[in-house]
């Protein structure tokens, strides 16, 4: 199931009606996040068919009015088979920890508390929120897009890192771009997109290694 929601009061009912019935959401803080998610999910053999996958049309709407939004349908029991909320955002101009930091100071500031807080790879985080409506916890994971490490010289990271680095794996990027660029996304055309479907399965285990192991976390944790 997939999602694309805007942050209007509109937007309320359509919440409601796609993930009332729902296990798992996934808040993806793009369209192209929540396609690769997709797209990666489906060639790992990692779909599930009762998650709802959303593109939250920016980090702002997806901290301030989604998230918060579905948190409050799951403590009302509205959405009362939901058990895991995830998210996938971009590092940006931070560092992936500090990325994570903000994002669950903003989750706090909101008045919900995340509790034992786990990193279970290089830029992926599982922690649970008590919900004393349900008399019960969910699951709540943070995954945050960007290679730094690859690409250091490139002042802000996204999934766009990602796809640029399965493009070197397949041996289809030229070398020199990558010392004059500022970010992936200026090496990244819409049609590269195409290359998830063809690309080797292991290539796109490495490149995407964070969507993976939330995928992953979804499985076991659901």
């Amino acid at each position: 199931m997939v999602l694309n929601l805007k942050p209007y009061a509109e937007s309320f009912l359509e919440i409601l009606r796609s993930v009332r019935r729902v296990n798992v959401i996934v808040l993806c803080e793009g369209a192209r996040d929540a396609e690769t998610l997709k797209i990666v999910a489906r060639r790992l053999g990692l779909e599930d068919h009762d998650v709802a996958i959303t593109d939250c049309e920016g980090i702002n709407t997806l901290r301030r009015d989604l998230l918060p939004t579905v948190l409050a349908l799951i403590i009302g029991k509205v959405v009362h088979k939901a058990k895991i909320v995830a998210t996938l955002i971009d590092s940006n101009e931070l560092s992936i920890e500090d990325r994570f930091r903000g994002f669950i100071d903003g989750v706090k500031s909101r008045g919900y508390e995340p509790k034992d807080i786990k990193k279970v790879c290089h830029s992926t985080w599982i922690s649970s929120l008590s919900i004393p409506s349900l008399g019960r916890k969910i699951s709540f994971i943070i995954s945050i897009s960007g290679l730094p490490e690859k690409f250091p010289n490139f002042k802000s990271h996204t999934i766009e890192d990602h796809i640029l680095y399965l493009k070197m794996l397949e041996g289809r990027v030229n070398d020199s771009l990558l010392i004059t660029a500022q970010n992936a996304k200026e090496l990244i055309k819409p049609s590269d997109i195409d290359l998830l479907h063809e690309a080797e399965t292991d290539s796109l285990e490495k490149a995407f290694n964070h969507i993976a192991c939330l995928l992953r976390l979804i499985k076991t944790a659901a």
